[in-house]
């Protein structure tokens, strides 16, 4: 056990085998972008590799998780389950000679679908994400709640710097103490260098419209 300056205290229980393990980490506020707290993690082993059990609270609700990780032969991560405020999460990944994974996941519930398709761009990683979503809820204290949303994306991680094509549409959307009438954002960044294009109109304490040009700026 002990105590981190980001994530609080944190706790470690180990017992088994290196093949067989059975373990138990907690900490209490690790965050990870989605304000995750209170966080369970029971590793055990699994045929060819080892299975992760993971509980916690999050600003969009609470997050369970059933996780396999096979080793034996090329890596593969396969959600077995997953769920994150009622919206549930699957797929199955395994890992290239290249070293890019390919496979997909899928998230739905809520009034959301949405799939991420991973594969490989050459050497490189490359996504594929799709996703919808309508009158989505989420119960955690960010007070998330989305009226209409579209998101069209395609990344690919090149070691100089990414490619990003997007295109963000929101509607009728609250969270925290902003509501967001109508958002889009679309962003072209290849080969180091693009634009951004937004629009966004709502309230937040007083309303507001925000229409931006940016250009992102060159490979140093």
């Amino acid at each position: 056990t002990g105590v981190s300056d980001s994530y609080g205290p944190i706790g470690v229980r180990v017992a088994g085998t290196l093949a067989d393990p059975k373990a138990l980490v907690t900490a209490e506020r690790p965050g990870l972008g989605i304000g995750l707290a209170n966080l369970e993690a029971e590793v055990t082993g699994a045929a060819n590799g080892y299975r992760l059990d993971a509980t916690g609270d999050t600003d969009y609700g609470p997050l369970s998780a059933d996780v396999t990780l096979a080793t034996a032969g090329p890596l593969r991560i396969d959600i077995n389950r997953a769920d994150l405020g009622g919206i549930g999460f699957t797929g199955s990944l395994t890992r290239t000679e290249a070293g890019p994974f390919t496979g997909q996941l899928t998230a739905r519930g809520q009034g959301l679908d949405g799939i991420v398709r991973l594969g490989a761009a050459g050497r490189y990683q490359e996504a594929l994400i799709n996703l919808r979503a309508r009158d989505t809820v989420l119960p955690g204290p960010a007070k998330l709640a989305i009226g209409q949303a579209i998101v069209d994306a395609r990344v690919v991680l090149y070691d100089d710097a990414p490619y990003v094509v997007a295109d963000v549409q929101l509607a009728a959307t609250h969270i925290g103490a902003f509501d967001i009438n109508a958002a889009r954002v679309i962003v072209d960044y290849r080969n180091g260098r693009g634009k951004a294009k937004a629009l966004v109109e709502g309230a937040g304490g007083a309303p507001f419209r925000i229409a931006a040009i940016s250009r992102l700026p060159c490979r140093s």
